[in-house]
């Protein structure tokens, strides 16, 4: 009895580790794009958006007393919303199609055309969409990355 339990555990044991193998293969390959990309969306969050938000996100940056409307803390966004990250309300205060007076104007958003696609575009390459977009997905890729679970 105890070594027919042993050899099912076995068993188990040996197609949990051929499982694993047989679909880690592209695991490992996308996990290391996962980093790649919270990589990059940390680096465009320092850049753009650090000085209000805090190097950390928690609505503290250097500039935070200059402003009147106080940032936000970006490591909370999930815990407000019910557990969820809120990817496409963040994404339009980002590009600036949502009205958000912290931010300025949709058409003269605080960091320039980095990330509004209409005003960035004009000229500048017949890539300019996924360029803008890809901006926006990092950032929102490393805040993801940074929510508080409690």
């Amino acid at each position: 009895m105890i070594s027919s339990r042993l050899c099912t555990y076995k068993i188990r044991a040996a197609l949990i580790i051929v499982f694993t193998i047989l679909c880690g293969q592209n695991s490992y390959a996308e996990w290391d794009q996962h980093l790649a990309t919270i990589e990059a969306g940390s680096k465009t969050y320092y850049r753009f958006c650090s000085i209000c938000h805090g190097f950390n996100a928690k609505g503290d940056g250097s500039f935070k007393e200059h402003l009147v409307v106080q940032p936000p803390d970006l490591t909370t966004l999930s815990l407000h919303n019910n557990g969820e990250f809120p990817w496409l309300k963040l994404y339009k205060v980002i590009d600036g199609n949502s009205e958000n007076l912290a931010h300025g104007s949709s058409e003269m958003p605080v960091w320039g055309n980095q990330f509004n696609l209409k005003n960035w575009a004009s000229g500048q390459s017949q890539f300019a969409d996924v360029i803008v977009r890809g901006r926006i997905f990092e950032i929102l890729v490393y805040l993801q990355s940074i929510q508080e679970t409690k």
